[in-house]
């Protein structure tokens, strides 16, 4: 214990936690308890459930600011993390792992050192063996890049949708996240440390996110459980709407860019994806489907419509209406990558790399000549 605290000793700490299930209050304390003693700042997505001190979003830290003042050591624990931009918090550091299960896991091919223990037990027994109280300079010095991301100004997207919504959600209700857009966007703005958030990580793409808002409404029917979920994640799964069991505590914002928009985000691919691999052009609205199963429909498809409609939608009262609802927020294509582009104004100058996604995304074209011409003209 000693020769671990040892090398912990005058050391930029990250925790990173990626997905977990609820912290208990006895975690939360023993993660804040090495916080008080070691010069740490904890990096998380809200799929982390963690809601102790000297949190920073890893979307505002990578994403939006781009720091390059990443740990010289960092603990990793927790699942998969949705937020791709995490892999600049691994590029330098020396990783540590601490999992219960035993399993040897690395993110990044990075693994030095693993724990095989409880987190809380690592946390407690670390915090303990320091014997000294920490001066947050690590966390200061980020917080202050970080400031502070307003959605004024913001295109008409899922941005701006988001950033909205990270405000109004009500105290102690719950929320799923579809991947990746929804996650990507919700994941640049705090929510209340009350908000338990909820994302199906690791089915990167159609990932049933209705079916498992639905499935976890029914816990408890005095919660509001609500949805931010992209139109292909929800059109793949909206069978679920028919489900006799679900109540009125289930409230779904469905953001609808007429297509698969993460195909879009890369300015390195063309039009091409669009019929090929994005959906574009399904020209669907839930509307018909959600009001025959009973839901309470209302849309928007822009910033004043919207406005009128997002109080009545996150009414913190359970019983404010009858039934369950979908609110249909219509974006496009171009808002959505105006949108994110304002958000991480520093990272997208830099070009991404994309030729395993053009390989992918080829393999989707049948004929060969213009399958060869499409990888030729986006690898480089």
């Amino acid at each position: 214990l000693r020769s671990v605290e040892k090398r912990l000793a005058g050391k930029r700490i990250g925790i990173m936690i990626g997905a977990h299930k609820k912290m208990s209050v006895e975690l939360t304390k023993a993660i804040e308890a090495f916080l008080d003693t070691h010069d740490a700042a904890v990096f998380a997505d809200h799929t982390s459930n963690y809601h102790g001190k000297n949190k920073i979003l890893i979307g505002q830290a990578f994403d939006i600011v781009g720091t390059g003042n990443v740990p010289e050591i960092i603990i990793d624990t927790g699942g998969v993390c949705g937020q791709y931009s995490v892999a600049r918090l691994f590029a330098k550091g020396e990783v540590w792992r601490v999992a219960e299960d035993g399993e040897i896991k690395q993110r990044y091919g990075t693994l030095k050192n693993f724990f095989e223990c409880r987190e809380e037990t690592f946390f407690r027994l670390l915090s303990e063996a320091a014997g000294q109280k920490s001066n947050h300079a690590y966390y200061t010095q980020l917080e202050r890049e970080i400031g502070s991301l307003k959605t004024e100004g913001l295109a008409f997207s899922n941005g701006f949708v988001s950033g909205v919504l990270a405000k109004k959600l009500p105290p102690k209700s719950s929320l799923h996240l579809s991947v990746l857009n929804s996650l990507r966007n919700m994941n640049m703005y705090e929510l209340n440390n009350s908000v338990d958030s909820i994302c199906n990580v690791g089915g990167f793409g159609i990932d049933g996110p209705v079916s498992t808002l639905v499935g976890q409404s029914m816990a408890d029917k005095k919660r509001l459980y609500f949805g931010l979920i992209g139109d292909l994640a929800f059109f793949y799964d909206m069978n679920i709407l028919g489900n006799r069991h679900i109540a009125n505590n289930v409230r779904i914002c469905l953001v609808n860019n007429n297509l698969g928009v993460e195909f879009r985000l890369n300015k390195r691919l063309t039009e091409d994806v669009n019929p090929y691999v994005a959906a574009a052009g399904h020209n669907g609205s839930a509307r018909a489907w959600a009001e025959s199963m009973g839901f309470l429909y209302m849309s928007a498809k822009d910033e004043k419509e919207f406005a009128e409609h997002v109080d009545d939608f996150c009414d913190p009262n359970v019983n404010r209406f009858k039934q369950p609802v979908l609110f249909e927020v219509f974006t496009t294509a171009e808002g959505e990558i105006e949108g994110l582009d304002a958000i991480c104004r520093e990272s997208v100058k830099q070009p991404k790399k994309c030729s395993n996604v053009v390989k992918a995304i080829s393999c989707f074209i049948p004929d060969k000549q213009k399958r060869r011409d499409f990888r030729r003209k986006h690898s480089h």
